[in-house]
Formats: C-alpha cells, sequence, structure tokens
C-alpha cells in the first residue's frame, strides 16, 4: 500500500482493495497485504479534496525527500524513522473498513512489526468479529532496534525492526491470540545487494535470512523471557499456518492421516549461530552472532528423513507441489 521500489510489486489503495474483494466473494481464497501507507498517500486513494489534495501530497513527498538528504544513511536511527509506525497503522485502518465493507473474504496482514496498530486489530477481530488474521516474524520477536549498529545493513527490512518495548508487546498480541502465527518473511539476496561497505540503510535490499532458524529462535526467546513452550511454537507456526493456507486437513499437527512431517528437536544443547554454518547459498543473516538455546537434529518430511545434524541436507529432492484441492 505504498511504493515498494519493486515494478513487480505496484501500490494499491482502499479503493482497488474494494474492488478485490468484490471480485473473490464467495471464492474459497484469502486476501494478504503488506500493510505499509504513507498518510500522505490518503489523497490518492479518495475523490475529496481533489487538486488540492494532489497539491498537498506532492508537498509532503518533497518535504519527506528533503528531510531524508539530511539524514545520516548509516544510522539506523534515520531508516526507522522514515517507516514509522504510523504507516502500518494507516494501512490497517483502511485495510479493516475495507472489509467492514464486505466482511466476506478473510484477510490477513503479513509481518506486522507495530505494537500501535495491535488495538484496532483486536477490536476488528474479537468485538467486530472480522475475518482478519495477522502473523509476525521471527526478527520482530527477537531483535530489538536498540542494538542495530550504524551501517548493519543486514537488518534492513520493511516494515522496520521496532524498539524492544514493542516487540516485548508484539510476544503479548501472540500470546492473546491477537497474532496468529510466526513466519520467516524469508528475503535473501546476494551480499553484496546489502552493501555492507557503504553500510546505507535506504539503497541496501531489505530482507533478512532466517529460514532453517525459526523454532531455536523462538524457543530460546520464548522459553526464556515469555513463558512459552514447544506447544505454544507448534500451534504458531504450523497449526495456525497450515489451517491459514487450506492445509489443515493434511499439514499443521502429528495426527493419523495427517503428511508425517516433523523434526527432531534437542532442547538441552547450546550454540551460536554463525554466518559460516548456516546452511543458506548467500550465508548472510541478521542472527548471526546469536547465542541458542536447542538445535534440529533431524527434519522428517512425509516421513522421509530431508535434514541430520552433522550430515546436512538430503541429496535427493523430495519435496511435492501443493494443487488444489484445499479447504476451507
Amino acid at each position: 500500500m505504498m511504493d515498494s521500489g519493486v515494478d513487480e510489486f505496484p501500490m494499491i489503495d482502499p479503493k482497488y482493495i474494494d474492488e478485490a474483494l468484490k471480485i473473490v466473494k464467495g471464492e474459497n481464497t484469502m486476501i494478504m497485504f503488506h500493510a505499509e501507507m504513507d498518510s500522505a498517500n490518503d489523497s490518492c486513494c479518495t475523490n475529496v479534496g481533489g487538486e488540492s489534495n494532489k497539491k498537498e501530497k506532492h508537498e509532503h513527498e518533497h518535504n519527506h525527500e528533503e528531510k531524508l538528504k539530511s539524514t545520516d544513511p548509516r544510522a539506523y536511527t534515520s531508516f526507522l524513522e522514515s517507516r514509522p509506525d504510523s504507516f502500518e497503522k494507516n494501512a490497517i485502518s483502511h485495510i479493516i473498513a475495507c472489509l467492514e465493507k464486505q466482511p466476506t473474504t478473510p484477510v490477513h496482514i503479513v509481518h506486522l512489526a507495530s505494537q500501535e496498530a495491535i488495538p484496532m486489530i483486536q477490536k476488528a477481530k474479537f468485538e467486530k468479529n472480522l475475518p482478519l488474521s495477522v502473523e509476525t516474524c521471527f526478527h520482530y520477536l527477537t531483535i530489538k532496534s536498540e542494538d542495530i549498529p550504524d551501517g548493519a545493513t543486514q537488518f534492513k527490512c520493511c516494515p522496520p525492526i521496532r524498539t524492544d518495548e514493542n516487540r516485548k508487546q508484539l510476544w503479548s498480541a501472540l500470546k492473546d491470540g491477537t497474532i496468529t502465527s510466526v513466519v520467516s518473511d524469508h528475503s535473501p539476496c546476494v551480499p553484496e545487494l546489502k552493501g555492507l561497505d557503504k553500510g546505507d540503510f535506504f539503497q541496501a535490499w531489505g530482507g533478512i535470512t532466517s529460514v532453517g532458524l525459526g523454532l531455536p529462535l523462538l524457543y530460546t526467546e520464548g522459553s526464556t523471557n515469555f513463558k512459552v513452550d514447544l506447544v505454544d511454537i507448534a500451534k504458531w507456526c504450523c497449526e495456525n499456518t497450515a489451517a491459514q493456507v487450506g492445509l489443515g486437513h493434511q499439514k499443521g499437527k502429528i495426527a493419523p492421516g495427517y503428511d508425517a512431517d516433523f523434526a527432531i528437536f534437542d532442547d538441552n544443547t547450546d550454540y551460536e549461530i554463525a554466518n559460516a554454518r548456516t546452511y543458506f547459498k548467500n550465508k548472510l543473516t541478521a542472527h548471526s552472532g546469536k547465542k541458542m538455546k536447542g538445535r534440529v537434529i533431524e527434519t522428517i518430511l512425509r516421513g522421509n528423513s530431508i535434514y541430520a545434524f552433522g550430515k546436512g541436507v538430503s541429496d535427493v529432492p523430495m519435496g511435492k507441489l501443493i494443487l488444489e484441492p484445499r479447504q476451507n
């Protein structure tokens, strides 16, 4: 709901959302949103104000660009200020307003990062009973902005990683059911695109690599500070995510008739994440150097071992393309 900087992902507005909800009404589907929206874009989403709103929007963009020119692009605080909480609040408020008019198709907010949007989400879900679900990410739950050094562009992602207090509120919203799932939002790139030599947060590729790290990250932080256990994590990362995409009848739990997908997890081992030891093609992650409690010893996919600690991943591809039909 704002310029992504990538041509394949053009910006949309509430009018577009209204039309999309009309088109998919009655279909077995879900619409998902990256929810950030500059308030200056509100004027282009309505017919109120006409040319005066366009002028105001242009002036806002000009002032914003001038302000960015005077900021230190290596300072993480500069990047954080460029994508404030208000962007997420504004986008989500518009999404909820659209959903209130057509509350028939499930809508999902991807990678929520701001605590300030939590009250409106709670009201929409629990008071108005709108079909709204929300996810957050491993990095928003385990990293705080206060710890991000200037120039450390491996931490850049959108929405940005926010304060420690914000992080704690996301955990609370996860535990009370406001946030229903935790995902990686894995966004890899070659190290050159992160521009570590310049450390410019505004020019660097946005995204954090964390596939394969989620279980130990959540277990370490959750069990240490938030009274979270493996049953909670399985619900957020397996059961709820499977149900969300229409595969709750096949995946997400260990039960008769379900795919035998599970991990063997040693919760008594301690170690440190290191870039060089990751299984990423491009070995760069914001989690490098973090001390972990618990390690995945083996991963089983439909009854087949596809990873074992000390051996690595299977040489034989065992993935299976998931096609329709899926269930509501």
